[in-house]
């Protein structure tokens, strides 16, 4: 394989010759245009946009409902949803950065149409970035391996970028994956650390997911600093100087000024503003430590003032040292722990044989594990340069970050998301290569074959094989996909009733409120821990328990799902969805099969 790799300054024209003839020998433009076309052509969807998107994700409907609002005349910097939780309503404290960009593309198809065409737009846009750069950092095999591992990737074209997915995923894999391919790009060391700066702000804006990587992105520029490779020290002056300004512009974009000093920990807010700050006198005093000095003492001191900041800066840091969640009552945390499938390690969802995760966590596993093996198999052998080390190292860095992570939280495997389709190219590639004399021979051969099934067919693979050694074949327990109670058709004859207020499943409030002029009294969300938990537990509760939460609540309808897997089987909310009836509660006539529909007296 011809991955073009050079020392010192990365000088932007250089190429090997067999780089040069391989990329002769692809069609490469063809090739990356053709499936940024096949991208777009997603905006073209048999079903209507709202029936996909009510039976999709919550985060999605409410997003969507956040820029309804919005055009609406919601001000900008209000990000309260009124109909959930009323009277005060549910603080998303989302971005509306996101929602601006939807709704730029809404004044071009309309809002329905931005349901298809915003994840159209971004998933072309990392396709044309995936294998542009691909072939920048590797060749052009790579790169078109790459684009190929992003549609064939479930955790990618099929979930964070799949028809209908607003939420705030799919930008932030797309500002990852700039920040990351930036750290690495072939020269401007200024321009690409300041770029890969402003990506990392951007992306803590969006959302705090990605806060683990883009620290990554600074420890890594620091060791490139410590070892004293050519640039590093531009690179990581530029990053370092830019993240701040770039944070703080954004911030104040976003949030107004009377919201300035709250000190949150699951949004961009000061704490996280001060740790971005503290990190320009650490990443100073290691570009400007005299390279005289020998590499102990300047990791010393760099460690030091690191940990120094830290302590200045822990009155700040230290209420969100457990995360966003640590603040929340233990029935909230137990309801995210057990109840939310993208919050549970992925161990766990493992052993239990759920497809989805399967497909998403094992291609990206086995990714890592090849390219890993094979940079070091090239750097025995002696054909491995050290800049194809570096680059290689750093994009399995922030792989082995997202795999590490999801043995928290499944969903933190986004964090890997930006680079396993680089590391698939590049692994895939290399194998794919002909021998120093033209050829591959027969093992050669064999190692692609497994390669490429290990990484670009796992999906497919994955399930019936794992199927076949333990004797299960289950889907992922519960799940809001599991009934159809959150489709178009079983909800829009709610729309019908008087308006009123609605206690129903944390599961089923989000499309109530995407169907309906309703209000809803439950929903999925920290920032409202009773709500949380109010959508969860009384529907697993005796009558006593129900009881008491429909006292609290006074709703005026209760909603129950007459088949719904995640309830328990014996709890008075199953009860009376196979028709128990009371005084106080009164079957509301000519409503579809599968929806209970109760009004509460």
């Amino acid at each position: 394989m011809s991955i073009t790799m050079t020392e010192g300054r990365e000088a932007t024209t250089g190429r090997t010759e067999a780089g040069t003839r391989d990329r002769h020998r692809l069609p490469f433009v063809p090739l990356l245009v053709l499936a940024a076309l096949l991208a777009g052509l997603r905006i073209l969807r048999l079903d209507p946009a709202l029936t996909e998107l009510a039976r999709g994700d919550n985060d999605d409907i409410l997003r969507f409902l956040s820029v309804r609002d919005w055009r609406a005349g919601q001000g900008w910097f209000d990000m309260v949803q009124p109909r959930m939780v009323p009277p005060e309503g549910l603080d998303l404290h989302w971005s509306r950065l996101v929602d601006a960009g939807i709704a730029g593309v809404a004044r071009l198809v309309g809002l329905e149409g931005a349901i298809f065409a915003w994840p159209a737009l971004l998933l072309a846009v990392l396709v044309i970035w995936t294998g542009l750069a691909g072939r920048r950092l590797f060749d052009a095999r790579a790169g078109l391996i790459a684009v190929l591992m992003v549609w064939l990737w479930p955790a990618l074209a099929g979930l964070y970028f799949a028809p209908a997915r607003l939420d705030h995923h799919n930008v932030q894999v797309l500002l990852a994956s700039g920040m990351t391919g930036m750290l690495i790009w072939p020269g401007r060391a200024v321009l690409t650390g300041a770029v890969a700066g402003a990506l990392g702000a951007a992306s803590l804006a969006v959302g705090l997911e990605q806060l683990p990587a883009v620290a990554l992105a600074g420890l890594v520029l620091t060791g490139a600093v410590l070892v004293g490779a050519t640039g590093a020290r531009a690179r990581l002056c530029a990053f370092a100087l830019i993240l701040p300004v770039a944070g703080a512009a954004l911030f104040a974009a976003q949030v107004p000024p009377a919201g300035w000093a709250a000190m949150h920990c699951d949004e961009l807010a000061p704490p996280i503003l001060s740790v971005m700050a503290a990190a320009v006198p650490v990443a100073l005093a290691a570009a400007c430590a005299p390279a005289r000095w020998p590499l102990a003492l300047r990791a010393a001191l760099v460690a030091g003032l690191a940990a120094g900041a830290i302590a200045l800066l822990w009155p700040l840091l230290g209420p969100c040292a457990e995360g966003p969640y640590g603040s929340l009552p233990d029935p909230a945390r137990r309801v995210i722990a057990e109840r939310i499938t993208e919050a549970r390690p992925a161990l766990a969802l493992l052993a239990e044989g759920s497809h989805d995760e399967l497909t998403v966590v094992l291609p990206a596993l086995t990714t890592v594990l090849l390219a890993t093996a094979t940079v070091v198999r090239r750097a025995i052998r002696g054909t491995a340069g050290r800049a194809e080390a570096w680059r290689v190292s750093v994009l399995l860095a922030f792989g082995w970050l997202g795999l590490v992570a999801s043995l928290s939280q499944v969903r933190l495997i986004v964090m890997a998301a930006p680079v396993v389709p680089w590391l698939a190219g590049y692994a895939v590639a290399a194998l794919l290569a002909p021998g120093p004399d033209g050829r591959r021979g027969a093992r050669a051969s064999l190692a692609a074959v497994a390669a490429m099934a290990a990484t670009l067919f796992a999906p497919v693979l994955a399930p019936p094989l794992h199927a076949a050694v333990t004797g299960t074949d289950r889907a992922a327990p519960g799940g809001i996909g599991a009934s159809t109670c959150r489709s178009r058709e079983s909800l829009a004859p709610l729309a019908a009733l008087p308006r009123g207020t609605i206690f129903a499943p944390a599961n089923l409030s989000a499309p109530i409120l995407l169907l309906t002029d309703h209000a809803v009294l439950t929903g999925p969300y920290h920032r409202s821990p009773a709500a949380m938990a109010d959508g969860v537990l009384p529907f697993d509760a005796g009558e006593d328990g129900f009881r008491a939460a429909l006292d609290r609540l006074a709703p005026d309808y209760l909603v129950l799902c007459r088949r719904d897997p995640d309830r328990p089987g014996d709890s008075f909310a199953d009860g009376l969805a196979a028709g128990a009836s009371t005084p106080d509660l009164v079957p509301v006539p000519d409503m579809p099969e599968a929806l209970v529909v109760l009004r509460v007296e």
